[in-house]
């Protein structure tokens, strides 16, 4: 079974209603998460124009690629930091910033906390 992410959930609830494309993007992205690339890049690896994927992607998830990438991002750098011990400069690196200034920047933006305070907070909340 491929892991398919933020998409996992609802695939389970719903594989006959789940554009077979739009699945095996989001399972592209479970598989090439570290990777830098574009929406155009995206697209063409599920043999879409970017207007057609931005459209069908939303339609079936409701949300669009380029939120979903970043979620995806996001959500698994929360997993990183309070389940390793992996510098944040490799955390960046494994979720596709090529720098820990620019992950750090979009993960405050995304979160709200830095990823440095997110690690101490949520160690905090993972004890017995």
């Amino acid at each position: 079974e491929r892991k398919l992410g933020l998409l996992s959930a609802q695939y389970r609830l719903s594989t006959h209603t789940l554009d077979r494309r739009i699945v095996d993007a989001c399972a592209y992205l479970d598989e090439h998460v570290q990777e830098r690339f574009t929406l155009r890049q995206w697209a063409a690896q599920a043999h879409m124009s970017p207007s057609h994927f931005g459209y069908l992607f939303n339609q079936v998830l409701g949300i669009s690629p380029g939120k979903y990438l970043l979620e995806y991002r996001m959500q698994l750098a929360k997993e990183l930091l309070i389940h390793t011990d992996y510098p944040i400069q490799e955390i960046a690196r494994r979720v596709g910033y090529p720098d820990q200034g620019q992950f750090s920047r979009a993960f405050r933006n995304a979160v709200d906390n830095n990823p440095l305070s997110y690690r101490r907070h949520g160690l905090r909340n993972e004890g017995p």
